[in-house]
């Protein structure tokens, strides 16, 4: 975590009580790992693993993002209104809807590919559908060297 993230999360927290912080904290370390999730489901469709095997990554991935929304309802109530959308802004949550719907689109295209069932095409699709619920994806800057 580089020292920008540390800055956005004292900034995010500051009308939090402690318990808030703490919840923020977990919230944004488990994204950290749903991004590691997302890499793995992806690196499983690069190695040309055969559908059926991505199967357990897809419902954990949908599992870890039930959790999340879980915790987010949860900051919800701690923080007051507004408070819990803003965590959609932080650098971290902008990687992990990117990479989550890089990797469904793949995994879509995988599955279609290879000529599986529907049941994994319709799959993807809700993982895509809960990641589009959480509004728009902006686009990381353009860093200038």
């Amino acid at each position: 975590m580089n020292r920008h993230d540390d800055s956005s999360r004292q900034g995010l927290a500051a009308p939090l009580h402690a318990g808030a912080l703490d919840a923020v904290n977990g919230y944004l370390r488990q994204a950290e790992g749903m991004i590691l999730q997302t890499e793995e489901l992806e690196t499983s469709l690069a190695a040309a693993i055969p559908p059926l095997s991505i199967g357990p990554l897809v419902v954990a991935l949908h599992v870890a993002w039930a959790e999340l929304d879980a915790r987010l309802q949860y900051l919800g109530s701690l923080s007051g209104a507004g408070s819990d959308r803003e965590l959609w802004t932080q650098a971290t949550m902008q990687r992990l809807l990117r990479a989550s719907c890089r990797v469904v689109t793949i995994g879509i295209g995988y599955v279609v590919r290879h000529g599986w069932a529907a049941y994994e095409v319709l799959q993807l699709r809700r993982l895509m559908d809960r990641v589009k619920s959480h509004g728009p994806i902006r686009r990381a800057p353009h860093v200038e060297e």
